[in-house]
């Protein structure tokens, strides 16, 4: 009898560690930013919960891509305990409507991957339109003059720190130092052609402002100097 009952239990015990396994769980796996600025940073919070009876292991966590960092509190969860998963987004170069995903990869043999999204809709502060220029072609010495509007779209004032260029055929006249939330300012854009015939005006125009963040806009402006007729 004594020994059934040892056969038993010893089959007992073998079922259990044959069917124990982590079970991964979690309570929310979206983070929405609603409307943000872009250049903000934001962080958020992840709770991942092992449900299961033996350790959830976590493999590995990887993220869309490089402006979304992602990391576990711990990479060991035993049953019933918790670990958070800690994100932190840079919204710098983004606007719009944006989707970032978030990929843990662990031992849980009915889930080993899980998802996390995090979204945002991301608003320039300060807006250059037309926000990229393809001029015709220019004649040597020849000065072209665009108009640029510069609009503040956020809702505290926008300083305009410092106006570059990355030409020295390219230049920004008349920019104001500061531009009220809705504020809009139509600039001159002024373009000189080379003394050299053939050649290409390749280069950017750069804008740093000051808002709720700290941004740089690009404007890219692109001419071809044309080759003189015999």
């Amino acid at each position: 009898m004594r020994l059934l009952l040892s056969i038993f239990v010893v089959f007992v015990s073998m079922v259990s560690s044959v069917y124990a396994a982590p079970h991964l769980e979690v309570a929310q796996d979206t983070i929405d930013w609603g409307h943000i600025y872009a250049g903000e940073q934001k962080d958020g919070v992840f709770t991942l919960h092992n449900s299961g009876d033996s350790a959830l292991i976590i493999n590995r966590v990887r993220s869309s891509c490089g402006c979304t960092a992602a990391m576990m509190s711990e990479k060991t969860v035993q049953p019933g305990a918790d670990a958070q998963l800690r994100v932190h987004f840079n919204s710098k170069h983004f606007t719009g409507q944006v989707v970032k995903r978030v990929m843990v990869m662990s031992n849980d043999p009915a889930q080993p991957q899980q998802q996390f999204i995090l979204r945002a809709h991301i608003v320039a502060e300060l807006v250059v339109t037309p926000n990229h220029l393809s001029l015709r072609s220019i004649q040597i010495g020849e000065k072209l003059v665009r108009s640029l509007t510069l609009e503040n779209r956020s809702d505290v004032p926008v300083q305009l720190k410092a106006v570059r260029s990355t030409s020295a055929a390219i230049r920004l006249d008349a920019v104001p130092k500061e531009l009220q939330p809705s504020e809009k300012v139509a600039v001159q854009l002024k373009v000189t052609g080379p003394d050299k015939a053939g050649t290409t005006i390749n280069g950017y125009l750069l804008i740093d402002a000051q808002g709720h963040t700290r941004t740089q806009m690009r404007l890219p402006i692109v001419a071809r100097v044309a080759k003189q007729k015999n």
